[in-house]
């Protein structure tokens, strides 16, 4: 297609150039098919700048498309990523929420527990006392219920701030 258009061409530019002296050339290579000059040759012309420029614009279109395609992609990854840093973000307000509140209750069993320890070590041990025994059963028997949950909430803290600085770090 390209040599047609470059024979015609020279073909043309030689007939403007030297008037009829090309067709004796034309006369001579008889195997090689010419385009007559005037309008033929400037449809060949004109068509295979068509062809050309169809052919530019279908890659210009693929490239776009291409361009459309990774632009997408790289959205789609973007929006992906905020949203996985969003659930990040909100667990990591969560567990933050969950140590504090463990931490106080921690604190407040702690407390309970002091003056529980306190208030049993100020209660008589005198056996002959029957009411001193009966609220130093009750006072010990509060006192372990504290310790056993101290016991389970101390834990559960730690775990839970292990959790959240091993969210922090991702």
């Amino acid at each position: 297609m390209k040599i047609d258009w470059l024979e015609a061409m020279i073909f043309s530019l030689s007939l403007s150039i030297f008037g009829g002296a090309a067709s004796a050339f034309a006369a001579d290579t008889d195997d090689v098919v010419r385009p007559s000059a005037g309008p033929v040759a400037a449809a060949i012309v004109e068509n295979d700048h068509s062809d050309e420029d169809a052919a530019a614009e279908s890659e210009h279109a693929r490239n776009l498309r291409r361009a459309q395609g990774e632009h997408e992609s790289r959205r789609v990854e973007a929006a992906r990523k905020l949203e996985v840093e969003r659930a990040r973000d909100q667990e990591i307000t969560r567990m933050h929420g969950a140590v504090s509140g463990l931490t106080r209750r921690e604190s407040f069993l702690r407390h309970e527990v002091y003056w529980n320890q306190r208030e049993l070590d100020s209660i008589s041990r005198d056996p002959a006392d029957a009411s001193a025994m009966a609220r130093r059963g009750n006072v010990e028997r509060g006192l372990i219920d504290l310790r056993n949950e101290l016991d389970l909430t101390t834990p559960l803290r730690q775990g839970t701030v292990r959790q959240l600085d091993g969210l922090r770090i991702r």
